[in-house]
């Protein structure tokens, strides 16, 4: 591993995946978490910018500002409880992995973890997984964003996943109306809990849909491999049915049928 190459690549993943910690805190406010993030927010974009500049030629310059980054990840993260120092983690390591792998490897990953959001049944797993599910709810809108933007030739499935992922995870968060709150300044009307519950899930689910046709269309064009595939199959069944049979939305469809 080259440590000179790959530590910016560290450092910007675990800065990116702090500030969307903090984001995906349960008791977010702009007010309250970000008024003291604007000054270290642009001054290290600052300082990345001088890197991308002339990073190349003062080679100290980059790894200055790269472990300046990681010592201010590393004492920010002291304010996070345990289980969003885990989210941190795993969403560093998800910035990472988005950066490294290819476009069909990444929607491969976002099957394997939208696995933990629908699986909620029986009550004993739904509550065993429920910290996963805290994790993997961000981590899975990361690999789906990278995925898209990786696609190559662009994926129209892929984008319409990530427009869904990306709406359902800022805008109907199920545990956080702040950003909704903003934009109900300018007209946006707030949904009801019930409502955007229903919206989140829904979207969730549809954007999974769409990455499984994906992968599917992959392995007809000899990208992805037919273990791959079954694996994928496997999960799409599972999680379907969970939504089908478990989520509120497509019960009250059902009763209304």
């Amino acid at each position: 591993m080259d440590f000179y190459n790959n530590l910016p690549l560290i450092s910007c993943s675990m800065l990116s995946a702090l500030w969307l910690t903090i984001f995906y805190k349960r008791n977010f406010k702009f007010t309250l978490h970000l008024r003291g993030q604007v000054t270290s927010f642009f001054g290290l974009n600052f300082a990345w910018g001088l890197v991308y500049l002339y990073g190349a030629n003062i080679r100290k310059l980059t790894l200055v500002v790269a472990i300046g980054t990681l010592f201010y990840v590393l004492r920010k993260s002291q304010q996070l409880s345990l289980a969003e120092k885990g989210k941190c983690a795993a969403l560093g390591v998800s910035f990472v992995l988005v950066y490294s792998l290819q476009a069909k490897h990444l929607a491969c990953i976002v099957v394997f973890c939208a696995l933990s959001q629908l699986l909620r049944w029986p009550v004993c797993l739904k509550n065993t997984l429920r910290e996963l599910r805290i994790i993997f709810g961000p981590v899975y809108t990361v690999f789906i964003v990278g995925s898209s933007v990786q696609s190559d030739p662009t994926s129209t499935l892929l984008i319409l996943a990530m427009i869904l992922a990306l709406v359902a995870s800022i805008l109907l968060r199920p545990d956080n109306d702040e950003v909704l709150k903003v934009l109900n300044n300018f007209g946006v009307p707030i949904p009801s809990p019930q409502c955007k519950k229903r919206a989140h899930g829904f979207f969730m689910f549809t954007s999974f849909v769409l990455c499984v046709i994906h992968v599917v269309y992959l392995f007809q064009a000899g990208a992805v491999d037919s273990r791959v595939l079954c694996t994928v199959v496997i999960i799409a069944v599972i999680n379907s049915c969970m939504y089908i049979f478990v989520a509120d939305l497509p019960r009250r469809l059902l009763r209304i049928n």
